[in-house]
């Protein structure tokens, strides 16, 4: 938590099935492009504003997508949705950064538990 200290996690969007429906022109006009929702202070202390294109990383990878603030997130959480593809990014991919370690419980990758960090895109990485 220490070099990661935000935590990823994955929502449904309301618009897409999984990876169901990533080309459908008129989502993508309405959706356009991967966002990160973040929490406003985590935002002021990294800079970063509503709007911003952002680069989350960690070990595994990166992924770029553009910044939504939003006073309703818990501090330290960054949240996206899942379902589009990695050619649809800038650069990188978001779900590139969870773990591929499958719980036994539900034998599914944890995608819950992403530990983070976020900084402005700087264009690099490309």
């Amino acid at each position: 938590m220490k070099k990661y200290p935000l935590i990823l996690i994955p929502e449904h969007s309301r618009g897409r099935f999984h990876t169901g429906g990533f080309d459908g022109v008129w989502l993508n006009e309405i959706e356009r492009g991967p966002i990160v929702r973040m929490n406003i202070e985590d935002a002021k202390a990294r800079g970063i504003e509503d709007g911003d294109d952002v680069e989350v990383f960690n070990d595994r990878g990166h992924g770029v997508a553009r910044v939504v603030l939003d006073a309703g997130k818990r501090p330290g959480m960054l949240q996206y949705p899942k379902g589009l593809q990695g050619r649809q990014y800038k650069s990188g991919d978001l779900a590139s950064l969870c773990s591929l370690h499958m719980d036994p419980f539900a034998v599914n990758s944890s995608f819950g538990d992403t530990c983070v960090e976020v900084r402005k895109w700087d264009g690099g990485n490309e």
